[in-house]
């Protein structure tokens, strides 16, 4: 009772707070956006309303802040990310998240800055 729904945040306010951490150099900036993230999606799914849906952009933003971070498992975080947007997309049905260019070319990019040769390749190979 008392709730205004109106009165939330809609994907776009969450999107600019994503993308301030995904352009951060901060040590502790994906680990942020990833806790942003996952409370745009749980308020998501507690209110169902789409303007509260995280989307592509949401996850690049979280895909470019682990992109840039120097934590030695900062290429395995975003390709675990890829994969989940992978997931949500092509087994849930959820196209609102699939990865885009930007999200592949992202991960290549930490994949390239962060792994070493051969778990880079091998990482390439998979998402190739």
């Amino acid at each position: 009772q008392g709730r205004n729904d109106k009165a939330l945040p809609d994907a776009d306010c969450f999107d600019i707070v994503l993308q301030t951490w995904g352009r951060s150099t901060h040590e502790q900036a994906p680990k942020n956006a990833e806790q942003v993230l996952f409370a745009m999606e749980r308020l998501y799914e507690s209110t169902k309303l789409e303007r509260l849906k995280p989307r592509t952009t949401s996850f690049n933003a979280v895909l470019a802040a682990w992109s840039k971070s120097s934590q030695p498992q900062a290429a395995e975080r975003a390709s675990d990310v890829l994969a989940f947007m992978e997931r949500l997309a092509y087994r849930d049905g959820d196209w609102q998240v699939a990865p885009d260019a930007a999200s592949y070319a992202t991960v290549m990019g930490a994949l390239a800055r962060h792994a070493s040769q051969a778990i880079a390749a091998q990482k390439a190979d998979e998402i190739l």
